[in-house]
C-alpha cells in the first residue's frame, strides 16, 4: 500500500502541475485517470487486462520522461515519452497509450498516434481514422526526415486498413530508405497467392539500391515480417531466409545480428526450438566481433542469453549471462556513465527470462543507481524512463526497497 500510495502521490503531483493530468484514487483500477481536452470525442480503445504493477509502472515512465525540460531538451524529452507509449502498446495498453500522447510536444506526438493507429488497426479496431487525422495534423511542424518518418507511419497504417490508395499518397515523396516500412506491413498481409509477389518485390528494391544501407536495414526488416507470416510454411520461409542471407552481405554486421535475433525470437514464440538454437549458436560467433564499446557487447551477450535460455539452453546461458555480469563490472569504470544502464538493463531482463529474479532486482538496482549517478537531469529522466519501461515490459515487480529508491530518484527529478 506503501508503494501505490507513493504512485499516486508522485504522478498525481508532477503531471497536475506539469502537464495537466488529473488525479483520481481508484483502488480497484489503474491509479490515474486522465482527461485531456485533445482526446474528448475520439473512440475508446480498450486494454487488455495486466498486473497493476506493470500499469504504475508504466505511469511513473511517463512521468518521469515529463520532467525533462522542454526548453532545451524537447527533442530528448519527446523520444522518452514516445518510448512509453511504445511500451504501452506492447503490452496491448492502447488506452493508456492514447492518455499520454497529447502531452507529447513535438512531432513524435503525431508519429505515436500513427503507431497506435498501426497498432488498432492491426487489433481490428473498427475506428482508426479519428487517430490518423490527428496524426496527419502534425505533418506541418515535421521536417525533413522527420516528416518523412511521421509520413511512412501514416502510411503503413493505411495501407493495413486495406486502402492502398491514400497509403500512397503519404508515401508519395518518401525517400526509398523509408519506402522500405510498407514493404514490412505488406508482408504482414500477404497470402500464398502473394507470397512470390511480395518476395520479388522486395529482390527488386535491393536490386535497385544494393548499396543504400538504410534502404537494405528496412527490406530485411520486410524479409523478417514475411518470415513470421510464413513460419509454418517450412519451403517459403526457407526461401525468404536465402533472400535475407543474400541482401545482409551489404550491411553492417549489427544488422546482421538484429535480424538474426529477431527470426530466432520468431522462432521461439513457434515453439521451434531447434531452429532457433540454429540461429543463436549462428549469433555466439558475433561475440568475437571487434565491438568499439564494452557496453555494446554486454548488451548483445546478454540479450542472447535470454534467448539461449528459453530455447533451451540453459545452463549455457546462465553461465554466459554471469560471465557478462563479471565483465560489465571490470569494464565499468571506462564506460561512460550515461551509457552504463544500456549494459545493465540487458543484463537484467536475461535474468529475468532465466526465473533468477534475486540477481534481477539487483542489477536492475545497480541500472537505478548508475543511471542517477550523471549530474545532469535530461540522462537521469532518460535512465529511469527507459528502466521503468524494461520493468513493466519484462514483468519484473520491484520490492518495496527499490519501489523506495526509485521514488526518491523520481523526486530528485521532479524538483530541478
Amino acid at each position: 500500500m506503501i508503494r501505490r500510495n507513493a504512485i499516486l502521490a508522485v504522478f498525481a503531483l508532477l503531471l497536475t502541475t506539469a502537464v495537466g493530468f488529473e488525479k483520481e484514487d481508484n483502488s480497484t483500477g489503474t491509479a490515474i485517470t486522465r482527461q485531456h481536452p485533445d482526446i474528448e470525442g475520439l473512440p475508446k480503445p480498450g486494454n487488455q487486462d495486466i498486473e497493476l504493477y506493470r500499469a504504475e509502472l508504466l505511469d511513473l515512465a511517463f512521468a518521469t520522461a515529463s520532467t525533462i525540460h522542454i526548453k532545451p531538451h524537447i527533442k530528448n524529452r519527446s523520444r522518452a515519452q514516445e518510448s512509453v507509449v511504445g511500451a504501452c502498446l506492447e503490452l496491448d495498453q492502447p488506452a493508456l497509450a492514447l492518455s499520454y500522447i497529447p502531452y507529447i510536444e513535438n512531432w513524435r506526438r503525431g508519429l505515436s498516434y500513427a503507431r497506435l493507429s498501426l497498432y488498432l488497426a492491426e487489433h481490428d479496431f473498427e475506428q482508426v481514422e479519428p487517430f490518423l487525422e490527428r496524426a496527419a495534423d502534425d505533418l506541418d511542424s515535421a521536417k525533413d526526415w522527420r516528416r518523412e518518418r511521421l509520413s511512412i507511419h501514416i502510411a503503413q497504417a493505411w495501407l493495413r486498413l486495406g486502402n492502398e490508395a491514400i497509403s500512397a499518397r503519404y508515401a508519395r515523396g518518401v525517400g526509398r530508405a523509408e519506402i522500405g516500412k510498407v514493404s514490412e506491413v505488406r508482408a504482414t498481409m500477404a497470402d500464398e497467392e502473394s507470397f512470390g509477389e511480395q518476395l520479388e518485390r522486395m529482390k527488386a528494391i535491393v536490386a535497385i539500391d544494393n548499396l543504400n544501407m538504410d534502404v537494405n536495414r528496412n527490406i530485411l526488416g520486410a524479409y523478417a515480417a514475411l518470415y513470421e507470416r510464413f513460419y509454418e510454411d517450412e519451403e517459403r520461409r526457407g526461401q525468404v531466409e536465402d533472400a535475407i542471407r543474400e541482401t545482409w552481405t551489404k550491411v553492417p554486421v549489427i544488422i546482421n545480428i538484429e535480424v538474426l535475433m529477431r527470426l530466432s525470437r520468431t522462432a521461439l514464440d513457434n515453439g521451434d526450438s531447434e531452429t532457433a538454437q540454429r540461429l543463436l549458436n549462428e549469433c555466439m560467433k558475433y561475440l568475437d566481433y571487434p565491438w568499439g564499446k564494452p557496453e555494446d557487447k554486454i548488451r548483445f551477450a546478454a540479450e542472447l542469453a535470454g534467448k539461449r535460455h528459453e530455447a533451451g539452453l540453459r545452463e549455457e546461458a546462465k553461465k554466459q549471462a554471469d560471465e557478462f555480469l563479471e565483465y560489465y563490472e571490470e569494464k565499468r569504470p571506462g564506460i561512460v556513465d550515461i551509457f552504463r544502464c544500456r549494459a545493465l538493463r540487458p543484463l537484467a531482463e536475461a535474468y529475468v527470462a532465466m526465473g533468477d529474479m534475486e540477481t534481477a532486482a539487483r542489477v536492475y538496482t545497480m541500472a537505478v543507481e548508475e543511471g542517477f549517478a550523471n549530474p545532469n537531469l535530461r540522462p537521469r529522466g532518460e535512465d529511469l524512463t527507459a528502466t521503468l519501461c524494461s520493468m513493466a515490459l519484462h514483468s519484473f515487480e520491484p520490492d518495496d526497497a527499490l519501489w523506495r529508491r526509485i521514488h526518491q530518484v523520481h523526486s530528485e527529478l521532479k524538483t530541478q
